[in-house]
């Protein structure tokens, strides 16, 4: 497996639920149980915390330390700035993405990704049609200098990957799940209050399935307790249609499975 650094994007100040990250699920904060899988991913050698430079993001780099992950303070806005700079901690031929939103991350799911992404040669790779809340990108040190150098969009700045999304010539890969609509009706994020209520109720039924349960696991949780995924169901037209804005100004078409 190759060398991989695992940068966590995270920060306090959510507009529609703040301090998600430090919301306890199960036994732990949110940003914990992300930190915790992805040491669990093969092939990181790394994990980073990237998150802004601001007195009152402290806790969070206090979090990461605590965790044992590593810290990298950087620009509040420009976020692929800071991805950047966080990977020159480390410098290694690969790079995963993961937001601290994402308590329910699957080390197995990222792990595969990164074996797809070596093995192919790609430029970039992607999980496809997963529930929301698995989010995770894998993209070489040479396109993220690239993002660095030539973004030039606040949006793309911002979003990271948008801009080699739009690039056409870039070698891709995915893992895509088993069925392709289990994006439907599967919200598996943090961040709207609604999903916090939702991840409590669905870490309850945890009890007995180990500290880091994995996708089929939880699935199999929600298909015993179906009224679960009612929490927060609304959440996802929300969610959609933001996606789309940033899209727009993007200038780039949504993908299908936001």
């Amino acid at each position: 497996m190759p060398d991989v650094a695992c940068i966590i994007q995270a920060r306090r100040q959510s507009s529609r639920l703040p301090d998600k990250i430090f919301k306890t699920l199960g036994s732990k904060p949110a940003l914990k149980h992300v930190i915790d899988r992805c040491h669990a991913i093969d092939g990181v050698s790394h994990v980073i915390v990237a998150s802004p430079d601001d007195p009152i993001e402290d806790p969070v780099e206090e979090l990461a330390l605590k965790a044992g992950a590593l810290s990298f303070r950087g620009d509040p806005q420009d976020v692929l700035s800071r991805y950047f700079h966080a990977h020159q901690l480390v410098d290694t031929p690969l790079v995963m993405r993961v937001t601290g939103d994402c308590p329910l991350i699957d080390p197995t799911l990222c792990s595969e990704l990164i074996k797809k992404v070596h093995q192919e040669g790609a430029d970039y790779g992607v999980l496809v049609n997963w529930p929301h809340g698995l989010d995770c990108e894998v993209f070489t040190r040479d396109l993220l200098q690239r993002a660095h150098t030539t973004a030039h969009l606040d949006v793309d700045r911002e979003h990271v990957t948008l801009w080699m999304k739009k690039q056409p010539n870039l070698k891709r890969t995915n893992v895509a799940a088993p069925n392709g609509e289990m994006h439907t009706g599967n919200r598996w994020v943090l961040d709207y209050p609604k999903d916090l209520k939702f991840l409590q109720a669905l870490f309850a039924q945890f009890d007995g399935l180990g500290s880091m349960p994995g996708w089929q696991e939880v699935t199999d949780v929600l298909e015993r307790n179906p009224h679960l995924r009612e929490i927060n169901a609304e959440c996802e037209q929300a969610w959609a249609r933001q996606t789309k804005q940033v899209y727009h100004k993007s200038k780039q078409p949504a993908p299908r499975n936001y």
